[in-house]
């Protein structure tokens, strides 16, 4: 199962993707790929926030098959950005229940 993790600590805010879905085959499995589209297109985004100045520190990223990790400031345009991701991953684990969940504190 992915567990997906959208919280904020103190002035950062973190979006956490562990597991793996096990829908598929290794390699196959397509809500392994779409849960990595959406962690790839939060770490592009959080980038792209940094530099139009809207982060003034480099966003942490961590991707790893079965680990990512996106630590980033806790501002406006960041959360905007985390809600869409978030609506990503709601449809998939609605889609999913049993391969996908997402945990918002």
């Amino acid at each position: 199962m992915i567990t997906v993790r959208i919280y904020t600590h103190k002035d950062l805010t973190v979006l956490q993707v562990t597991g793996h879905a096990g829908a598929g085959k290794r390699g196959e499995d397509l809500v392994c790929a779409a849960a990595s589209v959406l962690i790839y297109t939060a770490a592009a985004a959080a980038r792209q926030l940094h530099r139009e100045g809207k982060l003034e520190t480099a966003p942490k990223i961590r991707l790893q098959p079965g680990n990512a990790l996106l630590t980033l400031e806790t501002v406006p345009a960041a959360g905007a950005m985390l809600d869409v991701i978030a609506t990503g991953f709601d449809l998939l684990a609605a889609r999913y229940s049993k391969n996908v969940r997402l945990l918002r504190a």
